[in-house]
């Protein structure tokens, strides 16, 4: 049995499928989500049948998103296909495709509004042991906004390429698209990957991974009144990757990973604009990154210490070049700008693990990360050159008294020292240091569960320059956190459910040295959740409740601030859980919101979830 969520509400909804259920490619999802003045509604449709002995499959997923103001901002985001494909011969088949997608976003600047329709006529040979290889040709049109492009489209597909010699497994996948539309304009993906796996003795492997992408887009150039002007964008990426695992003793393994990127996208415009300079130059940004981690395990009946170290480098070039004429003084400021965003950046980790298992009742586990970040921009005119130091130190403890209660407490420090280099930002110099503590205990009985959790986090800010400025002010901020959840079965029938989390908060200035703090404002918050539950049947539910939100903040130490305020809300709540059968399932919820400001009334908000899914 799987377990899934899908939901856009605060109240989560959980719904359980079976392994039958996964496996069915018939299925209906709708969701419709309505909270103040935002609108979302999440469409999933999908069919699959048998027609003269061939397979015609039909999906559709559309996400809609509306914020209801006096100018409505809404966005569509939708996706469907539609294949037919029929057998001609043994591991032989042609197939019919055709494919819609629309992304549309009335709160861009106008470019955001986008679709595309593509169709394919093609042949697919599949052998299923080695290897899958398809080839169509088709028609593609796209709009963005009012320009409509169409053209000849050709793809070929080899995938689920497998191979195996002695120990290794060879695995790869080629893929690649090409649309030649009008106006010049050409969209192409081209996607190569290949895996090489080779498990020799126990815990002993090796796996090395290349993966390559190009991707080629013409896009409408802003304004869009100039319909045969747009933007080129070649994106290149390569990707190596490999690991090796090897068990130095019994108890004793280590792994080592390496992870290679180098990432290039060129930008041009396809003819020169005399009144536009950015329409002359061709923009080349150039990324590499270079991630390795070696670490040693060891592992025995009770305890489980690891110990790593990450070394991580990455650049970043930013490039222009003249594709059309352009006066050398206009070009050489263009090009400076674009120099400033070049940037260097080197990062050093030490980390460990420890677990220990006591005994059946107690646990113990420790993790700790040291690490250094630097970050270098070569050019003059950019002061963002800064080095950071960070410590991370994580302690947990599990104890089960009995198979009711079980407690587990954690305790957290963290600290990270941030240095900007050059002197126009080292006013900003700071330690940030965090400590989290909290505990949690677990009773759990056939007639009631109670899970409720206390945590404390401090936050001390400290800048280290701030007697010399008085704009520069270091502060704390406290939180105490309780929230819990919890379930009574009254009877078989009636059942109580619920939730709350309060906070309290304060915020102030701080004086390091003498570890000394001005508390300014303090902020109260609670949420609660109440539903009283009837049972219909086996799986069936209905409840009723209440839910009560409420906000406070206050000035102290004599501060007159106007963003003081109180803000509360109490909402009638009802739930209906109904399962037509194992895994079709209608989920309705709905709260009437009335909300008071400064103990007034001053709005009232109905909101609503509905969600259903069937399978079929």
């Amino acid at each position: 049995m799987h377990l899934y969520y899908f939901s856009l509400s605060a109240q989560p909804t959980f719904l359980f499928l079976t392994d039958t259920a996964q496996k069915s490619s018939n299925l209906f999802i709708n969701s419709l989500d309505k909270q103040f003045n935002i609108y979302r509604l999440t469409n999933y449709f999908a069919l699959s049948k048998k027609i003269f002995d061939g397979e015609f499959t039909l999906k559709n997923d559309y996400n809609g998103f509306l914020i209801k103001t006096n100018e409505n901002a809404i966005r569509d985001i939708e996706n469907f296909n539609l294949q037919y494909f029929q057998p001609i011969r043994e591991n032989l088949k042609i197939f019919l495709s055709a494919d819609y997608s629309l992304n549309s976003d009335s709160k861009s600047i106008g470019l955001n509004q986008a679709e595309r329709m593509k169709s394919d006529l093609g042949f697919e040979l599949d052998n299923p042991k080695y290897f899958q290889l398809s080839t169509a040709i088709g028609i593609e049109r796209n709009k963005q906004v009012t320009i409509v492009n169409y053209g000849p489209q050709i793809t070929i597909s080899l995938k689920n390429l497998n191979l195996k010699f002695s120990d290794f497994n060879f695995s790869g996948l080629l893929f690649s698209e090409n649309s030649y539309l009008n106006q010049g304009k050409r969209n192409s993906d081209f996607i190569a990957q290949a895996k090489l796996l080779g498990n020799f003795e126990a815990n002993n492997s090796f796996e090395l991974n290349l993966n390559y992408g190009r991707n080629q887009r013409d896009y409408i150039a802003f304004p869009p009144t100039l319909n045969d002007l747009f933007e080129r964008r070649i994106e290149n990426r390569i990707n190596p990757m490999f690991s090796i695992a090897y068990n130095l003793f019994d108890s004793l393994f280590v792994q080592f990973n390496g992870n290679v990127n180098s990432y290039q996208i060129r930008k041009s415009y396809n003819y020169l604009i005399i009144t536009n300079p950015q329409t002359a130059i061709e923009r080349t940004l150039s990324e590499q990154i270079f991630d390795f981690t070696l670490r040693f395990d060891y592992r025995s009946k009770s305890i489980f210490p690891s110990i790593g170290i990450n070394l991580f480098y990455r650049n970043e070039e930013n490039i222009l070049n003249k594709k059309f004429q352009i006066d050398e003084q206009s070009f050489n400021q263009l090009a400076l700008i674009e120099s400033q965003k070049n940037n260097y950046q080197s990062r050093f980790n030490l980390f460990s693990f420890f677990q220990w298992e006591i005994d059946t009742k107690n646990k113990f586990a420790f993790s700790g990360n040291i690490g250094i970040l630097r970050y270098d921009t070569p050019s003059e005119f950019n002061d963002d050159d800064r080095d950071e130091l960070n410590f991370l130190f994580n302690f947990t403890y599990s104890l089960k008294f009995s198979k009711l209660l079980k407690v587990r407490s954690e305790l957290e420090f963290q600290a990270n020292h941030l240095v900007f280099i050059k002197a126009s930002k080292s006013s900003l110099n700071n330690w940030n240091r965090i400590l989290r503590l909290s505990l949690s205990p677990e009773y759990t009985s056939e007639y009631f569960r109670y899970v409720p959790t206390f945590e404390i986090i401090s936050n001390y800010v400290s800048y280290d320059f701030e007697f010399k400025s008085t704009s520069i002010q270091s502060y704390a901020f406290r939180q105490f956190i309780y929230r819990d959840t919890l379930l009574i079965n009254l009877t078989r029938k009636f059942f109580l459910s619920g939730y709350m989390i309060y906070k309290y908060s304060e915020r102030g200035l701080l004086f390091w040295n003498d570890f000394a703090m001005t508390k300014e404002t303090e902020i109260f918050e609670l949420f609660l959740r109440e539903l009283f539950n009837y049972r219909i049947g086996r799986q069936n539910t209905a409840g009723i409740g209440l839910r009560i939100y409420n906000i406070k903040q206050e000035s102290k130490g004599g501060l007159n601030l106007q963003n003081q305020y109180t803000f509360y809300s109490i909402s009638p709540e009802t739930e209906i859980k109904i399962f037509l059968s194992n895994n079709n399932v209608i989920f309705l919820q709905g709260w009437y919101e009335l909300k008071f400001g400064d103990y007034k009334l001053i709005g009232e908000t109905p909101n609503l979830l509905v969600t259903l899914n069937i399978f079929f």
